[in-house]
């Protein structure tokens, strides 16, 4: 127990009591959190609460802290917590072996907002994270502080506040949001997994930072992911979540990656994209080869049943021993339609990689605006140097090319630009690289004749 001036703070993950947990989620929980399947029921955090206090009981992860603010007024007895009123609560609980904090459920009763009460809250959290990772051995305490909160896909019918208001209180709070799609999996048996919250991390001086935007390491936030899906799915007897399509997906995107942005508000991904090669979605390929065609960057109506024979083709190449195949990719960006919650199609690139010449190329593109080229054009970089070190090769993919027809803009950023190479593939498309003009090299006329044999090979078949 601890105060502060007219407040008083009771841990009930440490100091049981079932009285006051149920009137603080009966009083609280209950009226400010709409969506039922965002809710566990009462009966789990009185179980974990008297497993943790309980001596003879061996805890087991995650361990859980239910912070509750009392009103401490003028006359009251702190000592009878029953009869002072409850300010507001949070929720939040350690992972051990990926050293995270998540906080679940952060409550403030309407009458005692604006006077400070959640930062207090969030620190006094972060403070016992702090305590708990170093009782486990880690010294320099807790990685990473998470956070989950609805998206502004969910309307006001189904929570208490306009989420986008929700998203400013909690950066002023230290809060940032991480730039990759969620999913939350199953938090009970009855409950289906969730798509419509936004995951957020704590912004601390213990978080690196590049070009002023601080960031998390891909791994750790994989580290996390893996450990609180296998709990949750532990405790609501799910089997094979490791096979789960929307958790393979979340993996995939940070394989993809080597470091997750964090956003400032708004918190909102303007682009969603698939590869197609990892998360095949015929639906999603169709609609794409449609828009090509309608744009008229694609004439050869027969292309759409290569590209899933590619597809397929690639994809067990990349999975197996057959070192020479092109594994093949078709990335499409999504835009998110908040007002008809669901995705619109917004573009897509298509492009391989030969194992062989260690090379890329980018054979279509379809782009909406410039921003969204930038961003195609980097995930598919970086995508053709993750296959590159799937192959063995320390050093990356050795050049990227592409087709004349396919730039719109020869300059993608300040350090990254197309040049033309005096070569043609298929005696008509005219070569252009990528060249990065922090390090600008001539490409040695070799690697591009291997990458030209490469290329004229595998289409022959």
């Amino acid at each position: 127990m601890s105060e502060k001036n007219d407040m008083v703070f009771v841990d009930l993950g440490e100091n049981f009591d079932e009285g006051l947990i149920r009137k603080y989620y009966t009083e609280l929980a209950i009226p400010n959190i709409k969506i039922t399947s965002e809710l566990e029921p009462v009966e789990n955090w009185i179980a974990l609460c008297k497993d943790q206090c309980d001596p003879n009981v061996v805890s087991t992860p995650p361990f859980f802290h239910l912070l509750v603010a009392f009103d401490l007024k003028p006359g009251s007895n702190e000592k009878d917590l029953h009869s002072l009123e409850i300010m507001g609560g949070l929720s939040f609980e350690y992972y051990p072996k990926s050293n995270c904090g998540l906080l679940t459920y952060l409550l403030v009763s309407e009458k005692c907002r604006g006077r400070g009460l959640a930062k207090i809250l969030i620190q006094k959290a972060a403070d016992i994270f702090g305590v708990t990772a170093k009782k486990q051995g880690r010294i320099s305490g807790c990685n990473a502080i998470f956070l989950e909160t609805n998206s502004e896909q969910v309307s006001l019918e189904y929570d208490v506040m306009d989420p986008r208001q929700r998203h400013k209180i909690f950066e002023k709070l230290g809060f940032q949001m991480l730039d990759f799609d969620y999913v939350q999996p199953p938090i009970t048996e009855e409950k289906e997994k969730c798509r419509d919250l936004i995951f957020c991390c704590m912004v601390t001086t213990k978080l690196p930072t590049q070009k002023s935007r601080k960031y998390l390491p891909s791994i750790l936030l994989q580290n996390f992911l893996c450990e609180f899906w296998e709990i949750c799915c532990e405790i609501t007897e799910v089997g094979d979540w490791e096979k789960d399509t929307d958790y393979l997906e979340m993996m995939d995107q940070l394989e993809r990656k080597k470091s997750i942005a964090l956003l400032s508000v708004p918190w909102v991904r303007e682009w969603t994209t698939i590869d197609l090669h990892t998360s095949f979605d015929a639906k999603l390929l169709d609609e794409f080869f449609k828009k090509c065609v309608e744009l008229k960057k694609v004439e050869n109506l027969q292309l759409l049943d290569t590209w899933k024979h590619k597809l397929s083709a690639s994809k067990d190449s990349s999975l197996f021993t057959n070192y020479s195949t092109p594994i093949f990719h078709v990335l499409v960006a999504l835009r998110s339609n908040v007002d008809e919650h669901k995705h619109q199609l917004g573009g897509g690139i298509v492009f391989q990689y030969f194992p062989s010449s260690n090379t890329g190329l980018i054979t279509h593109t379809l782009f909406t605006d410039e921003n969204l080229e930038k961003i195609l054009i980097r995930e598919a970089i970086e995508t053709l140097h993750l296959d590159a070190f799937a192959k063995g090769t320390l050093v990356g993919v050795n050049a990227i090319f592409s087709t004349s027809e396919n730039i719109i803009k020869k300059e993608i950023s300040p350090l990254l630009r197309w040049e033309e190479v005096d070569q043609q593939i298929s005696h008509k498309h005219k070569l252009v690289t990528l060249c990065n003009l922090d390090n600008p090299q001539a490409l040695p006329q070799s690697l591009i004749d291997n990458f030209v044999s490469d290329y004229e090979l595998h289409e022959k078949q």
